[in-house]
Parts: structure tokens; C-alpha cells; sequence
């Protein structure tokens, strides 16, 4: 009998927990401010600098770090620039504001001799700022790192989307706000500004889907294109 009645118990469990969860997270989309995927980010977000902060004490310094957001963590740098001296700190749900925290840990420690910036895809998305708002703090970015030593920037530019193949992961990343940004980003002076938005689009201006995974991050088709791009200006 007891062991029926624990089954039960076990079964409701299974049932409840998942509904609980879902109902607590339409709660805080709803009160305005995404309050429970932040908490995801923000604990993710803390761990990932723990682990940067770890692994520079082990590093050759001198070498090439690319910095930025998910699409810059994904990207296997070590595979698609074998024997080159290069570092990956990339966060996934990344923004300029948290970029602006990190740059010790992310770059200063690392010492390189060149950086590679994508960063502002989420700031679209996680924030009700502007485009111009955005420039300006990955402008900050650029002058902090050049306060702190006399390193080569590539900025890329913001990378294009594609909403029929996912709208929920694109959410409010249109294409116009996209370029409306990277308008602002390519006026940025004192860095070598990438424009890899028109490198992956199709005749539509939207993220090509041979090169995405959901019409947000880049399949390893997205990522050759990249490659073929950053590789003869950083290595070659």
C-alpha cells in the first residue's frame, strides 16, 4: 500500500514540478523584466569568468583572444586555426554592459596583441536601449582596452538574423535594428572595423540558412565564412 501511495506521490511530482516552473516563468515575463532567465544568465554568466580567470593563469600570453556572446563561444577557434596562438572568451547571453565588467579577466590578463570583438546582438534583445545607446557603450570597450595598452581591434560587425526560421530565438533582433547599429559601429574610429553582416546574408538581407542553426547562431557553414574572413588579417 505504502509503496503505491509513493508512486502517486512520485508520478503528481513529475507532473507538477515542470508545470510550477513554467507558470513562475510566464510570471516574470510578464512582470516586465525576464527576472528568471536573467538569474540563468547572470549564474552563467559568473561561473564563465571563474573559469577564465582559472585557465589565463596556464596560458602562453600574447596571442589572439576573440570576445563576445554566444556566437563567439561557440565558435571552435582551436579547430579553425590549428596551431595559431589564440584564446576564446566568449559568454553565451552577453551584453556590452556585462562586457564592461570583465575586461581584466577577458582580456587585460591575456595580454594580446589583437582582439576580436563581436558583442551587441544581446543588448538588442535583453535591453530597451537604443542602437546608438549600444555604439556607445562598445565604443567605451574599444577606449578601455586602448587606455590599457595599444592592441589591434577587429570589430565585427553585428551579425544578421533570420526570423523565419526561428522568431522566438531571434525575438527582437529585426534586421533593420541590426543594421541600424552596425551604422553606428562602422563610425567607430581607432579599430578595424569588419563588416561580416553583408558576408552572410541572402537576397533577402537575412541571415543565409545554410549558415545558421535557428536564424540566430552559425552552423560550421557560417563559421568557414568567418574564418575565411579573420583568418588572413590575424594569423596569416
Amino acid at each position: 500500500m505504502l509503496d503505491k501511495i509513493y508512486l502517486i506521490v512520485i508520478i503528481l511530482l513529475l507532473i507538477i514540478t515542470p508545470l510550477v516552473v513554467l507558470y513562475y516563468y510566464k510570471k516574470g515575463k510578464i512582470k516586465g523584466a525576464g527576472e528568471f532567465l536573467d538569474l540563468i544568465i547572470a549564474g552563467g554568466f559568473e561561473q564563465k569568468v571563474k573559469d577564465f580567470k582559472q585557465l589565463n593563469q596556464n596560458v602562453k600570453l600574447g596571442g589572439v583572444v576573440f570576445v563576445g556572446d554566444s556566437i563567439t563561444q561557440d565558435y571552435n577557434i582551436h579547430e579553425w586555426y590549428p596551431n595559431c596562438h589564440c584564446y576564446n572568451r566568449g559568454i553565451g547571453g552577453d551584453t556590452t554592459i556585462n562586457l564592461l565588467k570583465r575586461l581584466d579577466v577577458s582580456v587585460y590578463e591575456l595580454k594580446p596583441k589583437k582582439i576580436v570583438l563581436l558583442i551587441g546582438t544581446n543588448d538588442l534583445e535583453l535591453t530597451n536601449d537604443s542602437e546608438i545607446s549600444i555604439a556607445k557603450r562598445v565604443e567605451k570597450i574599444i577606449k578601455e582596452i586602448h587606455a590599457f595598452d595599444d592592441i589591434e581591434i577587429f570589430l565585427l560587425s553585428v551579425l544578421p538574423t533570420n526570423q523565419t526560421m526561428d522568431k522566438n530565438t531571434v525575438g527582437k533582433r529585426s534586421i533593420n535594428r541590426i543594421m541600424a547599429l552596425n551604422k553606428y559601429l562602422s563610425e567607430i574610429k581607432h579599430v578595424n572595423y569588419i563588416d561580416m553582416f553583408s558576408k552572410l546574408i541572402d537576397e533577402n538581407q537575412y541571415l543565409k540558412e545554410s549558415y545558421s542553426i535557428e536564424g540566430l547562431h552559425l552552423s560550421q557553414l557560417g563559421y568557414q565564412v568567418m574564418t575565411d574572413v579573420l583568418k588572413p588579417l590575424l594569423f596569416d
